[in-house]
């Protein structure tokens, strides 16, 4: 057995020195500087009790929006939902009318995101929420709303014969688009319509040069589309076009695409393909008669039969069509003879009567 004082035992302390603690460090740049934050009532951030973005970086992600939107309160929009921080309509209002203020310290466009957030200090009084599940007002966003989640693209069935009808008065079929997929690929400022113009347009490009194979070619198209766009707004708007329409010329005479149209145009087919094209532009429908029995089997067939059951002396509808199929080809003797036998008659009967007059 151990002989001795025992060994001192240290308790163990769970509580970190003050060194020790962990920093909130902003989850875009990085930056630990613990006033740089925005306060969070959030419970989900309650161990720092801070937003995870630093006010810097608030204001870069509230100028990437508003370069993307073009619109102040799209931008605000989409800047508190990035953040988690709940979007009050009535508090964006009061931010706005704070920059606009002469008297307020707090002034500029720029300095909309840094107003807004400040209106929190009253968040809790006000009833607002603490994350961007608890937002309200977003029906008063007059752009918000416009995008449909689906846009529908209407196109010529011959400009697009991949599917086609086979009703000749149904030209055109619609082509559902999800709307991000679009807005991805042209821009988060367009509307509905817009989206639709230059997806069309694109589409007619890409059969026209036999597909877009390329990064180079697709960046053209692309240019050329976002161009006839602008020129189809001005029209409707009634300003002047003639600008924009040398723009895009040069632009497609400068970028080769006439060029490649017309080779596309140019290659040969063989006969199979042509056949193809023709039935896909114009395919035969059904439900005309003139389809049903182009080479008239169904009338020997009919009219075999006719001649047989006519042979066994049994009348039905086959041996009607067989006589109604051939009576261009008949000779009725009976009737024929049956004729000329009453005509002789009549004629004999004539030289007697005539006989007998002479010998009175």
């Amino acid at each position: 057995m151990p002989r001795g004082r025992p060994k001192k035992v240290t308790p163990i302390n769970d509580i970190p020195k003050k060194e020790e603690v962990a920093k909130i460090h902003c989850l875009r740049c990085g930056n630990s500087t613990m006033t740089n934050f925005y306060m969070s009532r959030d419970k989900h951030k309650q161990f720092f009790g801070k937003v995870p973005y630093c006010k810097e970086c608030i204001k870069r992600i509230y100028t990437y929006y508003l370069g993307m939107y073009d619109d102040q309160n799209l931008a605000v929009y989409y800047t508190c939902r990035k953040i988690d921080v709940p979007y009050i309509h009535s508090n964006y209002l009061g931010a706005v009318e704070n920059i606009n203020n002469p008297n307020s310290k707090i002034q500029g466009e720029g300095a909309i995101m840094q107003a807004y957030m400040k209106g929190f200090s009253f968040a809790e009084q006000n009833g607002w929420g603490t994350s961007f599940d608890d937002s309200q007002g977003e029906n008063q966003i007059e752009k918000l709303n416009t995008f449909d989640a689906v846009t529908e693209i209407k196109r010529n069935r011959i400009n697009n014969p991949t599917q086609h009808n086979t009703d000749d008065s149904d030209e055109y079929e619609t082509i559902e688009y999800d709307t991000e997929f679009l807005q991805s690929k042209w821009g988060m400022t367009f509307e509905n319509w817009e989206l639709a113009y230059l997806e069309s347009e694109y589409l007619d490009w890409n059969e026209k040069l036999n597909g877009i194979n390329d990064k180079t070619l697709d960046i053209l198209v692309k240019q050329i589309c976002y161009q006839l766009l602008d020129i189809y707004k001005d029209r409707q708007s009634g300003a002047a076009v003639d600008k924009k329409l040398k723009t895009l010329t040069d632009l497609m005479n400068n970028s080769g695409l006439i060029d490649k149209q017309d080779k596309a145009n140019e290659k040969h087919q063989t006969l199979g393909m042509e056949i193809e094209r023709i039935e896909y532009m114009k395919p035969a429908t059904s439900g005309k008669l003139i389809f049903d029995d182009v080479d008239g089997v169904q009338n020997y067939i009919k009219g075999s039969a006719g001649c047989y059951f006519k042979a066994m002396g049994i009348e039905n509808e086959y041996t009607r069509f067989y006589d109604e199929w051939m009576k261009d080809y008949q000779v009725d003797i009976v009737n024929e003879m049956l004729a000329n036998k009453q005509a002789e008659e009549k004629e004999l009967e004539k030289i007697a009567s005539g006989g007998n007059n002479g010998a009175e």
